[in-house]
């Protein structure tokens, strides 16, 4: 499975295309047992007027933050290594069930939903503690 993956993501590379957001739902398997990419909706070319597209920042993040590479989530223009990096990513969460960060994220959730609730608290006992003369 992961062999026809990375043989999907080369025909899009050999197009001078960059997927930008390869994760597992985006693969789907065909009933002759091919496995396809879809959703090119963030795709872009690479390769324009016969060269590599240049470096820049202050992009913003593009893709799904769990398969993202590390310059997604900088900000800097992508490359056809990004689609590598979520590809691998891909294949790590397909073999694990899980990827390394999703726990940190997760308590990071946790941490911030802890934060609300303490604001409603102090909201609820603030308007408890108004004299209403």
């Amino acid at each position: 499975m992961c062999e026809q993956e990375d043989r999907t993501t080369k025909v899009v590379t050999k197009m001078k295309y960059m997927h930008r957001d390869i994760k597992p739902d985006n693969f789907r398997v065909r009933e002759d047992g091919t496995i396809v990419l879809i959703d090119f909706g963030i795709s872009c070319e690479y390769w324009k007027n016969d060269k590599h597209i240049p470096f820049s920042d202050g992009k913003g993040l593009r893709g799904t933050p769990f398969y993202a590479s590390i310059n997604s989530h900088r900000g800097e223009e992508l490359s056809r290594r990004d689609d590598i990096f979520s590809l691998f990513y891909t294949f790590l969460y397909l073999i694990e069930k899980n990827l390394p960060w999703q726990c940190y994220i997760k308590d990071q959730e946790k941490q911030d939903n802890i934060k609300v609730i303490q604001t409603q608290i102090y909201k609820a006992k603030m308007l408890l503690t108004i004299d209403p003369n």
